[in-house]
């Protein structure tokens, strides 16, 4: 996704925490963008760099959806021939709101068929700590037990 929401960092702890719902992340996600100065397009008509827009959008979904939110910023990408780099980068630590039953993507889908767009979550990964380091875990839903369970190294509660 593109960046969900900025926020301004002090020490590494947001200064105005605050939530965000999935809808509006996916709406931004499709807005139009204008790509800058270091992110030039290149037309094969006139064989130039040009500055352009960027558009993107959700064409159909899959029976499984795996949605990934860009939970990183960089304030700028350099570039050594074919190595990109980044410089300047912060965690964004914003929380996102999104339903665990229910969440309806057809607003957000351009071709519409007899498919259903409702989704209920069923699992999520989160990462605590810094860019330079931290740990991984996740809460998975057992439909058999209809229970949540938090997955941690070796422990699962």
């Amino acid at each position: 996704m593109n960046k969900c929401h900025e926020m301004d960092h002090t020490n590494s702890v947001p200064k105005d925490q605050k939530n965000y719902s999935i809808d509006s992340c996916l709406k931004l996600f499709a807005k139009p963008e204008i790509l800058d100065k270091d992110n030039l397009w290149y037309c094969n008509q006139c064989k130039d760099h040009k500055q352009a827009t960027k558009k993107m959008d959700i064409y159909s979904v899959p029976k499984i959806l795996i949605i990934h939110l860009k939970r990183f910023k960089t304030s700028r990408v350099h570039s050594i021939g074919s190595y990109y780099f980044s410089g300047g980068s912060q965690k964004i630590t914003s929380l996102v709101d999104f339903p665990i039953e229910g969440l309806d993507l057809t607003e957000h889908v351009l071709k519409k068929d007899d498919e259903s767009y409702i989704y209920d979550l069923f699992a999520i990964t989160n990462h605590f700590g810094s860019l330079s380091g931290g740990h991984y875990t996740a809460y998975a839903k057992n439909s058999l037990k209809n229970g949540w369970y938090d997955y941690n190294d070796s422990s699962v509660s």
